[in-house]
């Protein structure tokens, strides 16, 4: 399956803001969504990768699909996955302009996600 790949990220931060200005490129999708997603409090580190396609209007086109996860354990990886695609539902629809949503109508999106743990402070 072809698709684009918009980003390689580290899933943190707040979910989007209502009042912000319409994306208008295909690279501006990547940090909308870095910016809205949280990743579930791991252990250890996994990575995870969704296939999903937009609808013209920004919201999620049928259903997301895992394409690749990697972690410690079972429980990791279903809770990883639950929070990706919850979070992806949560941060939709995007707000697109026109001409963006043309271009992203029913393309196929690859999204990696890396969760790291926090470290604790080290005293030196």
């Amino acid at each position: 399956m072809r698709g684009v790949a918009l980003a390689t990220l580290a899933l943190a931060a707040p979910a989007l803001a209502q009042g912000s200005p319409p994306l208008n490129a295909l690279r501006d999708l990547g940090p909308a969504l870095n910016n809205c997603l949280k990743a579930p409090p791991l252990e250890n580190e996994a990575e995870i990768t969704i296939w999903f396609s937009l609808k013209r209007d920004g919201s999620i086109n049928g259903r997301p699909r895992i394409a690749f996860d990697r972690a410690e354990d079972e429980n990791s990886r279903r809770s990883l996955a639950k929070a990706v695609i919850e979070g992806l539902y949560a941060c939709t629809p995007l707000h697109l302009t026109p001409g963006l949503g043309g271009a992203v109508a029913g393309r196929v999106f690859s999204f990696r996600f890396f969760v790291r743990p926090h470290q604790g402070a080290r005293d030196t």
